[in-house]
This record gives structure tokens, C-alpha cells and sequence, in this order.
């Protein structure tokens, strides 16, 4: 359930229109609305269903999710067959082009070499390999082949009503969403060696290109929208993250820039402002990579408006030595370790000790990250990496993809560790600030 929890968290800040629940709950639109909100993300509630969400037999974990999800799909259905003019078929949409309405598709009939293949991922470890155990998986292709038009039927039809453009822009976000992971789904995992780098990036140019010309499409149609910059990087990051080929980052956005560059784009200010984004990405990239070829020479650079409006750049913090905390309201052990940076900063900040948050989080978090400062006495500059007003995140650019990550940069600005946390931060504190 962990899992699931977590993955909640995540589609809950991609549901920008959430309502909540209304106030009237007499209608029976409204009854119904309610009951799809207790049930879309119930998991189990027997312990026969338990047991099978908990199943040592991959299979079986599979069979109910397949199980769930299925029955996720058609509470959406109904809801919107039923009430095709309610306010909250937006939302169901959103919720049924999600992958926690994705069905599996498992067919019902599993050959006997087959059957022997799958039933051997078992036991604590059943998902060992797991990435074998999809491709065997049979796909029940019709069925899969239906709900898919019947989302793009459901799709067509918001299209076609007067809702307005930020709102047919979304959902057409989420269509694509849906695809993506449907694409990504079979492929996570593959294995691959350290020298074959250049092979998976051309296999993922080509992988991702389909989906690529299609967000192209949606900003020639939606080119006035400037949130369209927020799904471009959120693409550029999935790629890059699920592919682990951090080269693609580069290309991506240079696709990006050429795209906004042509002369019948400059006149629109969504496509004008993706631009300065791709461009700004760029920027930062062609900087890390100076940084990487240079490692042990070359000074970080970095400049933000922290959450409080202090200006930030590492350029005049020479001189200092800077711990750059990388972390997220959904990291406890991040949060768990402020206390004792907030120990250590009081300790030596007048040697010359400074500390900067960088936040996975965007404007949502604000209230709760400000409740965590107030009760960790977290003092220090922090950035939303996510923020509206954002062009480049960190958390990307330096594919920081686990968490807690901290960075001590030495008084030249230098990158001297990467783990900086724990019972080892005080005596790297002392030996870069030449305390010892």
C-alpha cells in the first residue's frame, strides 16, 4: 500500500481542478460523486483481498490489481455515461486516463509453458526480474483495445463541449499521459550494460518520437497557453528518468528550442515562453556539462529567488563552505535529518557555513513546507524546484533521482562531497572550513 500511497500523492498535484467535495449532498449526482471518491483509490477491504494484494505469487498480485483497476474503470464509466453534463466529469476523466485506472488486461487463459513461467516469480522476492514476468504476461488485446476507445471516445466528447481551453488542454494532457505509460509500461526494467549508452538513446529517440510529435501538435493548437511550458518539462524529466539516458535531456530540449524558433511561433506567447524555457534548459545543460568535464577545477554554479524572496547565487558565496540539501515533503528521512543541520548550522555559521534547500515541490506544498521549516527551525534559503515561475529544476538537470541527497561544495565553490549527512557532515564541516 506504500506504493499506492505515494503514487496518490503524485496524481493528486497532477489534478490541478480539484474541487473537493461540494457542500449540498443531496442530489444523487452528488451521492454518487461522493461514493467515487471513497471507492477510486480503495485497494482492499476484506481480508480475502488483502491476501491477494499481498501475495508472495507475482500472478496473483497481478490478477487483482488487473481486478481492481477494471472495477475502477467502469465506477468512471458509469459516472459519466450518468451525468454527462456534471461539473465533476472533468475530474473522473482525469482520474480514468490515470494509470490507477489502467486495467492489465491479463487474459483469462494462460497456456501451460506459459502458466510455468509466470507462477516462478514467488515468494519474497517475486518481483526479481520482473520485467521478464511482463513480456510473458499474456495481453488480452481486444479488451485493451476497446477501453482505449472508449477513453478516446470520452476524450472527443469534452473536446467538443465549451469547456475552456486551459481545461481541454489538460485533459488532452492527460490522454497522452495514459498512452505514455501504456508505452513505458512493458519496457521499464530492461536490461542493459554501462557501455551501451549510445545504443539505448537512439532506441528511446525513436521509442519516444511518436509521443514527441504529438505534444508538438497539442502546442501548435494550444500556443497562447503558457502552463503548456510545465508539460514539457514534466515530459523531458519522464523520458529522462525512465530511460536512464540522461543524454536525451539535451536533446529534448533542443528539439524543443528549434520547434519554438520558427518565425510563425514568435507571435504566440505560450510557444514564446516554452522557448525561453528550452532555451534556459540548454544554458544549464552546456554549464553541467562544463562542470562534469571539469570536476575538479570547475566552481557549481547556481542562482535562484529562494521561497522568501532572498536572492540566491553561489558565486558569492565563495569563500563559504555551502551544504545544498536536495529534498521533498514526501522524503521523511529528509525531514528527519533538518534537525541536526539546523545543530550544525547554528554551530558554525560564523566560520563560514551555509546551507541552501532545494524542494522537489512546486506552489501545492508551500503551506505544508513552511509548517516543516517552522518545526524543524529550518532557517536557510529554500527553492520550490517546481514553482510556476520556475525554467530549470535541479532536481532534474543534476538527475537527482533518490532521496535524501545533500552536496558540501568546498570555498571554491567545488562539488567535494555527495552524501554529505549523518554522523559524517560535522567532520567534513570542520576539515573544508580548516576548523581541524
Amino acid at each position: 500500500m506504500k506504493l499506492h500511497s505515494i503514487l496518490f500523492i503524485i496524481l493528486s498535484l497532477i489534478l490541478t481542478n480539484n474541487r473537493g467535495y461540494p457542500q449540498s449532498q443531496s442530489s444523487q449526482e452528488e451521492k454518487d460523486w461522493k461514493e467515487f471518491n471513497e471507492l477510486k483509490l480503495l485497494y482492499y477491504n476484506t481480508p480475502e483481498q488483502e491476501a491477494k494484494a499481498k501475495s508472495p505469487s507475482l500472478l496473483v498480485y497481478k490478477r487483482y490489481e488487473d481486478e481492481v483497476y477494471s472495477k475502477r474503470s467502469v465506477m468512471a464509466e458509469k459516472f459519466m455515461n450518468n451525468y454527462p453534463e456534471s461539473k465533476y466529469y472533468k475530474e473522473v476523466l482525469q482520474w480514468y486516463l490515470s494509470a490507477f485506472f489502467l486495467p492489465v488486461f491479463i487474459r483469462e487463459t494462460i497456456e501451460k509453458e506459459r502458466l510455468e513461467i509466470l507462477n516462478a516469480f514467488y515468494g519474497p522476492d517475486k518481483w526479481k526480474g520482473a520485467d521478464r514476468f511482463r513480456r510473458v504476461l499474456p495481453i488480452n488485446k481486444s479488451a485493451m483495445e476497446l477501453w482505449l476507445e472508449k477513453g478516446n471516445k470520452y476524450v472527443e466528447k469534452f473536446l467538443a463541449s465549451n469547456a475552456s481551453p486551459q481545461d481541454k488542454f489538460e485533459i488532452e494532457q492527460s490522454l497522452i499521459n495514459r498512452d505514455v505509460f501504456i508505452a513505458n509500461r512493458w519496457f521499464v526494467g530492461l536490461e542493459r550494460e554501462s557501455l551501451e549508452e549510445d545504443f539505448w538513446e537512439q532506441f528511446y529517440q525513436f521509442y519516444w518520437e511518436s509521443i514527441y510529435q504529438r505534444i508538438e501538435q497539442l502546442f501548435y493548437k494550444y500556443s497562447e497557453l503558457e502552463s503548456m511550458t510545465h508539460y514539457a518539462n514534466r515530459f523531458v524529466k519522464y523520458v529522462t528518468d525512465h530511460s536512464k539516458v540522461p543524454s536525451l535531456r539535451k536533446y529534448y530540449w533542443q528539439r524543443f528550442y528549434e520547434f519554438t524558433n520558427e518565425k510563425e511561433h514568435a507571435k504566440h506567447k505560450g510557444i514564446s515562453a516554452l522557448q525561453k524555457v528550452a532555451l534556459d534548459n540548454l544554458k544549464a545543460l552546456n554549464t553541467q556539462d562544463m562542470n562534469d568535464n571539469k570536476a575538479k577545477s570547475k566552481a557549481l554554479e547556481m542562482s535562484f529567488t529562494a521561497m522568501d524572496g532572498t536572492k540566491v547565487n553561489l558565486k558569492n558565496m565563495r569563500g563559504k563552505v555551502v551544504l545544498i540539501d536536495f529534498w521533498s515533503t514526501y522524503c521523511p528521512p529528509c525531514i528527519k535529518e533538518m534537525p541536526h543541520v539546523k545543530e550544525l548550522y547554528d554551530k558554525y555559521k560564523d566560520n563560514g557555513f551555509e546551507v541552501i534547500g532545494i524542494i522537489a515541490n512546486g506552489e501545492e506544498s508551500r503551506e505544508q513546507i513552511m509548517k516543516i521549516m517552522e518545526k524543524t527551525r529550518a532557517t536557510w534559503p529554500q527553492r520550490l524546484d517546481k514553482a510556476s515561475n520556475v525554467s530549470v529544476s535541479y532536481h532534474s538537470l543534476y538527475n537527482i533521482n533518490s532521496l535524501p541527497t545533500v552536496w558540501l561544495l568546498d570555498k571554491e565553490g567545488r562539488i567535494v562531497d555527495r552524501n554529505a549527512r549523518g554522523e559524517r557532515l560535522e567532520p567534513l564541516i570542520r576539515k573544508y572550513l580548516e576548523l581541524d
